[in-house]
């Protein structure tokens, strides 16, 4: 029998739910990081390109002037994961972005870490997902 591959719109998607103040919350819906739909992964790629371009010319032209670089000035700062996860989050749903940009640092940290943890391709359940599966054929 033929191998048949995951199709993006097959697989399981990382559910993480984000209380509210006010008793509500709501549940991002998002898909494995590798199954990100190749459009929005180059978009922030060449957002990350960018982004790192502009703020090494800044850096350079600092160094140049020998003016003092200050890590916590914006423009001299390169992109981290999560403002990568941002941008992607733009992408995929915009209004959870909204409410992921309010959230506190070690609140949208523990969103990419889940996201990257689930998204982390493992053998043995991979296997065991096909074997459960040829089983009930």
């Amino acid at each position: 029998m033929a191998f048949r591959i995951t199709p993006a719109f097959e697989a399981d998607t990382i559910d993480i739910e984000i209380p509210l103040p006010g008793g509500k919350s709501i549940t991002l819906e998002l898909p494995q990081l590798g199954f990100v739909d190749p459009k929005i992964a180059r978009a922030v790629d060449d957002w990350q390109t960018a982004r790192f371009q502009e703020v090494q010319k800044t850096r350079d032209d600092l160094n140049k002037k020998r003016q003092p670089i200050i890590e916590s000035d914006p423009a001299v700062t390169y992109p981290s994961p999560l403002d990568l996860m941002d941008r992607m989050l733009e992408h995929l749903d915009a209004d959870a972005a909204v409410v992921v940009a309010g959230l506190s640092f070690r609140e949208r940290e523990q969103i990419w870490k889940h996201w990257n943890d689930e998204s982390k391709v493992d053998a043995a359940k991979s296997s065991a997902s096909s074997d459960s599966s040829t089983d009930e054929e």
